[in-house]
Order: C-alpha cells, then structure tokens, then sequence
C-alpha cells in the first residue's frame, strides 16, 4: 500500500478485516494492522502514532474518544 494521508476508518476496518482471515494470533494481527496503519500515514503522523501508542496516559485518553468508539462499534459489528 502506498504512503497516503488519508486513512479512513473504512480503511482501517478493511485492513483489520483481511487480516482476521489470515488464521494469525491476535497479537500477530494487532502488530501487522498498526504496522498497515502506519505505511498509510504521512511520517508525521506515524511518529505521532508511535508517541502516542508510547503514552499510557495518552492513549487512554485516544481510546476514549467518541471516534475511536464509534470505529471499535463498526470493528464489533463485522466479526
């Protein structure tokens, strides 16, 4: 996948869905996602990313998020 700034939820569910059917581990599927994610990202906004998947506080706080909700809903959704 290109290197493209425009990462959609949709994306990001289709990435994690391909993924799902592959048989891996779900530590093996988290990795491979966040790593898909990324190549999808500027390089500030992987860096950014990484900072705050770095932050336990952050990340709670970006976990929280009605978006990030509403995208673990529609994730929830296609199992």
């Amino acid at each position: 996948m290109s290197n493209n700034s425009n990462l959609t939820p949709e994306k990001l569910l289709q990435m994690a869905g391909m993924l799902s059917r592959g048989g891996l581990s779900e530590e093996v599927q988290t990795q491979k996602l966040t790593e898909m994610a990324m190549r999808n990202m500027t390089r500030e906004q992987s860096d950014k990313l990484k900072e705050v998947l770095g932050d336990t506080v952050a990340l709670n706080k970006l976990l929280e998020s009605e978006q990030a909700q509403r995208l673990v809903k529609k994730m929830s959704e296609k199992k």
